[in-house]
């Protein structure tokens, strides 16, 4: 009996022990990671020592240290700095971009809410007379082009161009145990929610391979939205099914003769292309523009962009 008692005594201090270090866990993620600070995007010269306090970054790094699931990382240039967190399942994140000790960009969200997207267009102008790579640039907009975009054409044209991206093509990738779209990934997406069918377009020409990859899957999918009349499922031998769409053809969105010309030649080029995916840790992989163009490829694309209506990346 004695014994027994003692065995619930112990049982009731480790259950009470666990749940401390959930209230502990919990308050500290309160506390460092549901205030983010928002910004208007009107305001401009933001000082990044006073934002990243108010983020509280060194708290936010040292925690991330030593909780599982929770993922900050500082990324640093010649030019610029990145700041970056990220919690596992991509629920909550941050990401500010420094240049000369002031805030470029700054993005957060919060389970989807407390969405903040802060892009500072005059210090943008600068950064691209610093740096080579989009000085001399054909692909750079002029302070004319990008008065007549919003922020988020203009930081995702950019990002498509290579600012501030990794250089993979893929549809979900493995970050810090998060999968979520890659930056280009993101970039297309935004330009299909705010319909710029003519940046992709221009961008099937540009010399990046992985950008060349996005782009042409994204002006096939806006070629089948609105014309997929019904979907079937065919079943063959062994079980196997695919689905077969039955199409209603209509001209808006619908890729040219000359478009589709130029991404048939990107598929019979063979190029090797650097991808990401989505199974366990972060890696890179090889493939060719002749497999990610390819029939069987194509038909996933609209299940692919359908995934992301459903999670809310696609209007």
């Amino acid at each position: 009996m004695l014994k027994l008692t003692m065995q619930k005594i112990i049982f009731g201090h480790l259950i009470f022990l666990v749940f401390l270090v959930f209230r502990n866990e919990l308050n500290a993620q309160n506390s460092l990671f549901l205030s983010f600070p928002t910004l208007d995007t009107s305001q401009r010269n933001i000082n990044a020592e006073s934002l990243l306090r108010e983020v509280n970054w060194e708290k936010v790094a040292s925690f991330c240290d030593t909780t599982e699931g929770h993922y900050a990382r500082k990324y640093a240039s010649d030019l610029i700095t990145t700041y970056n967190y990220t919690k596992q399942g991509n629920t909550a994140n941050f990401k500010i971009t420094i240049f000369k000790g002031k805030v470029l960009e700054y993005r957060s969200h919060v389970n989807g809410l407390f969405k903040t997207n802060y892009f500072n267009r005059d210090l943008w102008l600068q950064y691209v007379e610093a740096d080579d790579k989009f000085k001399d640039s054909a692909w750079t907009l002029t302070k004319e082009e990008m008065s007549q975009q919003f922020d988020q054409v203009v930081q995702a044209y950019y990002t498509l161009i290579g600012f501030n991206s990794r250089d993979e093509y893929g549809w979900i990738c493995e970050y810090a145990a998060a999968g979520i779209p890659p930056d280009k990934r993101l970039a297309v997406i935004e330009l299909i929610n705010y319909k710029r069918r003519d940046f992709l377009v221009k961008l099937l020409d540009h010399p990046n391979l992985q950008t060349k990859l996005y782009v042409a899957d994204a002006l096939i999918y806006l070629d089948m939205i609105g014309e997929i009349k019904s979907v079937e499922m065919v079943h063959f031998k062994g079980g196997k099914k695919h689905k077969k769409y039955l199409w209603k053809y209509t001209n808006q969105y619908k890729l040219s003769k000359q478009e589709w010309k130029k991404i048939k030649k990107i598929r019979d080029a063979d190029y090797t292309i650097i991808t990401c995916g989505n199974m366990g840790s972060y890696k890179q992989y090889k493939s060719t523009s002749a497999e990610l163009l390819s029939q069987e490829a194509i038909r996933k694309i609209y299940t692919h962009y359908s995934t992301f209506k459903l999670l809310g990346y696609l209007f």
